[in-house]
Formats: C-alpha cells, sequence, structure tokens
C-alpha cells in the first residue's frame, strides 16, 4: 500500500501544480499531464500490492463515476432550459393569439356601434335608412314581420305542417337485440358504404350512445371518424347533418346564430335548424362536429355543455332570443328551445399542431373513443338499413 500512497500523492501534486498554472496563465498542456500521471503510474505500479491494485481500480471507478455525473448534469441542464424557453415560447404566442381575438371582438363592436350612430343620426336629419335587402325600414319595418324573423326555422314547421314523423320499428325487426343491430351496421358499411370498421369499435360507439349525447372521435386523419356517424345516418335512414367548425369560433352565436337589430331578424345557422328539425321527429339524429377542435370547445359550446350536468333532461332548454312573439317557430316556447333525446352530437377530433386540447370539461360530458388506425377491409353478407327509434 505504501507505493499506491506515494503513487496518489505524485498524482495530487501533479493535478494541484495544473490548476496553479492554469490560474497563473500558463496551463500545462494536455500531452505534458498525460505523461506527468503515465510517468509517477510507471514509477510507483511496480510496487503495487493487492491492495493497492484494488484501490487503484475503485480510484479510477470513482472518476469515471464522477466524469459521468457531471456530463450528466450539464445534459439535464441545457434540457431544462431548452424546455422552459420552448414553454415560454408557446405561452406567447396563445397569449399573442388571444390578444388578436379579443381585438377582432372590440373592431367588430366599434364597427356595429358607429354603424348605430349612423343611423341615428341619418334618423334625426330625415334621411331614409335601408336593411340588407334594400328595403326601407321605416316603411317595412320588420317588426311587423312577426315569425319572418325565423325564416329556416319556419320552412321546417312548414314542412311538418301535417304532422311530426312518427317512426315505427317494422315487424320483422322487432325482436332484434343490440348484438344484432351492432352486427348489422358493420355488415351495412362494408356492403353498401365499402367502411370498414371492426366489431369492437362498432359495440363501443353504440355504448356511447347509450350513455352520453356527446360523443368524440380522436385520431389520426383517414381513420373514419367522419365517416362513422355519417355511415350510421344511412343506416338509420337519416342522414347525420355534418357542421364544420371554424378556427374563429369563440361564443354560441358561431353555432347557433344571432338576432340582428338592423334588419330586425334572427341569423339562423344549418346546426340551429338540425337542431330544431329533430324536435318533429322521434328517430334517431346524429349533427357531426367536424373537426371539433379547431377552435375551443368550451366557448362556442357551452351552453350545451351546461344543460349536459343536469339530470333532468327537460331543463335541457336553450335561451333562443329573448323577446318572443305569437308567430314565432312553434317549437321555440317562450324563446326557448328544448334539445330533444333523440339527437346525438357527434365531434371529431385531430390532436395536432392547428387543434386546441380538448379540456376536462368536454371530456366530463362526452364519451371518447380513440381511432388509431384503419380496419383492415373484409367480406360481409349484404344488410338493409334499419329504421329505429330513439330508444335504442
Amino acid at each position: 500500500m505504501t507505493y499506491y500512497f506515494a503513487y496518489l500523492g505524485a498524482v495530487l501534486k501533479t493535478f494541484g501544480k495544473s490548476v496553479a498554472d492554469f490560474f497563473s496563465g500558463h496551463p500545462m498542456s494536455f500531452k505534458d499531464q498525460q505523461l506527468a500521471y503515465g510517468s509517477a503510474f510507471n514509477t510507483y505500479s511496480v510496487g503495487f500490492s493487492v491492495g493497492g491494485w484494488i484501490m487503484y481500480v475503485l480510484m479510477i471507478l470513482l472518476l469515471a463515476a464522477l466524469v459521468t455525473g457531471i456530463v450528466l448534469i450539464i445534459i439535464y441542464v441545457i434540457r431544462r432550459i431548452l424546455e422552459h424557453r420552448a414553454i415560454k415560447k408557446g405561452a406567447n404566442e396563445e397569449k399573442l393569439i388571444k390578444e388578436i381575438e379579443e381585438l377582432n371582438l372590440e373592431l367588430y363592436d366599434a364597427t356595429m356601434e358607429k354603424e348605430r350612430m349612423l343611423k341615428l343620426v341619418k334618423q334625426a336629419q330625415g334621411i331614409p335608412t335601408f336593411n340588407l335587402d334594400g328595403e326601407n325600414e321605416e316603411e317595412n319595418p320588420d317588426e311587423e314581420k312577426g315569425g319572418a324573423r325565423f325564416a329556416r326555422l319556419l320552412t321546417v314547421d312548414e314542412q311538418y305542417k301535417d304532422g311530426p314523423i312518427v317512426v315505427q320499428l317494422p315487424e320483422e325487426d322487432s325482436n332484434i337485440t343490440l348484438k344484432e343491430i351492432c352486427e348489422r351496421f358493420r355488415n351495412f358499411a362494408c356492403s353498401q358504404m365499402r367502411l370498414y370498421y371492426s366489431i369492437e369499435t362498432v359495440r363501443q360507439f353504440f355504448a356511447a350512445m347509450g350513455t352520453s349525447k356527446l360523443i368524440v372521435l380522436e385520431g389520426i386523419s383517414g381513420t373514419g371518424k367522419t365517416s362513422l356517424p355519417y355511415c350510421l345516418g344511412r343506416f338509420f335512414k337519416h342522414p347525420a347533418h355534418i357542421c364544420s367548425v371554424q378556427p374563429s369560433w369563440r361564443d354560441r352565436n358561431e353555432l347557433i346564430g344571432y338576432y340582428n337589430d338592423f334588419t330586425k331578424k334572427f341569423t339562423e345557422t344549418e346546426f340551429l335548424k338540425d337542431v330544431y328539425d329533430s324536435t318533429f321527429r322521434n328517430d334517431n339524429t346524429f349533427i357531426v362536429l367536424d373537426e371539433m377542435n379547431l377552435a375551443r370547445v368550451e366557448y362556442y359550446f357551452a351552453e350545451f355543455l351546461s344543460i349536459m350536468e343536469m339530470p333532468n333532461t327537460e331543463e335541457w332548454i336553450i335561451d333562443i332570443i329573448a323577446n318572443p312573439k305569437s308567430d314565432d317557430p312553434v317549437h321555440l316556447n317562450g324563446g326557448k328551445l328544448l334539445i330533444p333525446q333523440n339527437i346525438w352530437f357527434i365531434g371529431t377530433a385531430n390532436n395536432d399542431d392547428s387543434t386546441f386540447t380538448i379540456t376536462d370539461k368536454v371530456y366530463d360530458r362526452a364519451m371518447s373513443l380513440f381511432f388509431d388506425d384503419k380496419a383492415q377491409p373484409f367480406d360481409a353478407p349484404y344488410a338493409d338499413a334499419l329504421i329505429l327509434t330513439r330508444f335504442i
């Protein structure tokens, strides 16, 4: 052990000298350091005992562990710095997007306020004002048109003027089971639509229908998320309604529509018309919110998320207009619309850089199915569509 400790002293002396030379401005070259360490080893190693060699090996392992630890710490610190910068950059981008949206909204409000002021000025000066149809508002005030402010919903009333559609299950299908419905739909999709779904996916979808009125289909593009409710609508002989969500949507007006103070009409959307149409039917209705997370779901779909929390479905009521009239559409009671229980909202969502994260508030009220791959093509016997009521 005497030779080992002498060797250790020579190594420490050489190390101390190299450190002192470094700070004095005359650092020892790497080659000279290696020669010094090698000379000390050659001088003293010949006298190492077994214990000396063991201590020498332990010293080498300790130095290797020390160097490895220092390298890992440096890598960890660098990664943390890069992650912090990336998070900060993402937060800044989201903040800028939010500020732009707020500025656009303020610009819209300012423009509307300017139009109101101009209208008041014209009225004070006796200058006639015109609505969007080119009609003189004073000569043909829309207030006198009553229900005409809901043009699309009134066409639905006209369509069902002879009474609502009451669907009845055919006698030959009166004893059909849920298992048979799943298999028949899968065969229908294959034989008539050339769409292929695994039986597990079909069963999960039907189970989700029995659990929630909001179903979220997530996954990569091209896996059949939109095609599934579309095909199901064809299967039940009531085509699904596809509603394409836009990135600019930030409130319920984009989804339901809004009352225009200038035209005195309600700007109706296809979504509102589809929901209203379902109040005249008792079969299954599917409304697809395609690419639902291109905008924040909890913004434009907030009212629907709120009513879905209520256990009493008679309280699933959406406010449509604040000043109801007697000649409004027949299923608008006091300016409110009761969401029927034969309707399902199917949202499709891609998870990429162009979309928003779906929040827990949405997941709490929805059933989520993940599509990670296409089903393999298969052969199936021909299957007919099925007339079925909402009591699935």
